[in-house]
C-alpha cells in the first residue's frame, strides 16, 4: 500500500476519516473572542447582603446565614 501525506492533515495520509476529523477540529477550534475582556466595568458587583435565620440568636453554629450580591 502506497500513502501519500497530504498537507494541512498534519502530516497523516489522504483518508476521508482523517479529512472529516481534520474539518470538525477546525470548526471546533477556530475561534475568536467574543467579549471586550479589557473593560473596566465587565463584571460590576454590589455590596454583598448578610442575613441571619434567626438574627436574635446572632453568629452562632447552629444558626443559618445566607449572603446573597445583586
Amino acid at each position: 500500500m502506497i500513502s501519500k501525506k497530504v498537507p494541512g492533515l498534519g502530516g497523516a495520509c489522504f483518508t476521508l476519516s482523517a479529512s472529516a476529523t481534520k474539518l470538525i477540529a477546525v470548526f471546533l477550534y477556530a475561534f475568536d473572542v467574543m467579549i471586550d475582556t479589557n473593560r473596566k466595568d465587565f463584571v460590576v458587583t454590589g455590596a454583598l447582603d448578610t442575613r441571619l435565620a434567626e438574627p436574635n440568636r446572632g453568629f452562632v453554629g447552629a444558626n443559618s446565614l445566607t449572603i446573597t450580591m445583586p
